[in-house]
């Protein structure tokens, strides 16, 4: 027997079918809505709370305003604050009559003391002075500063002339820097460099020296020579080899200017071969000298600055 399917019975299932899904998708889309509405509804409901609750207390603050403001108005003056004020207007006005100054009226706890045109010119006064110590402080750390980075540089062989220029702009004394502006282009040789540069030279100078001082013979020349070697370890020869050897020691110990003072009491005829070592040695020298007197000078400036602004800052508290 073969199974007969009725199609009314077909469709009746389909449609319902399709009934159950579409509530299906209906009560899902509800649930998703509430979801999302709930918290903005409870928002809103929160807003409109907050809102009458700021109303009252607005209204409530400012009827509070109204009854102090009412009390205030209608509190009465006590009839001694009036005569007293009668009587400062009167003694004013027959102060006025009789030509003395105002300022010989006494003045109320409520008047302020910088109406007076005198304190008022005096703390002007003071304030531009508490500026102007400012600017010179400022001034004065700036070149020394300067003055720092140039003997940085100038310690070097290149030159420092980028340095100087920063140091002529930030003093007011010219003469500080004269010296050094003949090397500021090229710049001079350091301790170092003279250092190593003076073997050569001395050889040169000590031929010269032995040539002139061997006219007198080969056995002579010969009893220098070992005279000399004697006296180099005790380093109290005075001759030229000796005051070469104690030059060369100064330099080693970093003592240019002592070297330089036993060079210059070398023999006449050891000094022509010294003479260009002896020229930088000396531009060195004087280029050192020149930036200590410049340092020294700016931090004098600086400190003399520092006393100068405190103490314009503590004048000028009133």
């Amino acid at each position: 027997m073969n199974d007969t399917t009725d199609p009314l019975t077909v469709d009746h299932d389909a449609e319902d079918a399709a009934l159950r899904d579409h509530r299906r998708e209906a009560a899902k889309v509800t649930r998703i809505a509430l979801l999302f509405a709930v918290p903005f509804v409870l928002m809103l409901i929160a807003v409109i709370v907050a809102f009458i609750w700021s109303s009252q207390r607005d209204a409530s603050s400012a009827a509070r305003l109204a009854a102090t403001s009412a009390s205030s108005a209608t509190a009465p003056v006590p009839a001694d604050n009036k005569d007293a004020e009668i009587a400062r207007l009167r003694s004013q006005i027959a102060a006025l009559q009789q030509g003395q100054s105002v300022s010989a009226i006494p003045v109320t706890p409520g008047t302020s003391a910088y109406t007076d045109p005198n304190a008022l010119a005096q703390i002007s006064a003071r304030l531009d002075r508490v500026e102007a110590n400012q600017r010179a402080l400022a001034r004065a750390a700036a070149a020394a500063n300067a003055a720092a980075a140039l003997q940085q540089a100038a310690r070097n062989d290149g030159p420092f002339l980028a340095q100087l220029g920063v140091v002529e702009r930030s003093i007011d004394d010219p003469a500080l820097i004269a010296l050094l502006r003949p090397h500021a282009e090229k710049g001079v040789p350091s301790e170092v460099s003279l250092a190593i540069e003076f073997p050569q030279y001395a050889a040169k100078a000590h031929i010269a020296a032995a040539s002139a001082a061997n006219k007198n013979g080969v056995l002579e020349r010969i009893g220098q020579m070992l005279n000399i070697s004697v006296r180099r370890t005790d380093g109290e020869d005075q001759g030229p080899d000796g005051l070469l050897h104690s030059a060369e020691s100064r330099l080693n110990a970093g003592d240019l200017r002592g070297a330089v003072a036993f060079v210059n009491r070398l023999p006449a005829p050891a000094q022509p071969s010294l003479k260009p070592w002896l020229d930088k040695a000396q531009a060195r020298l004087s280029v050192d000298d020149a930036i200590h007197r410049l340092t020294e000078t700016t931090l004098a400036r600086l400190s003399q600055g520092g006393e100068a602004a405190a103490s314009a800052e503590t004048g000028a508290v009133l």
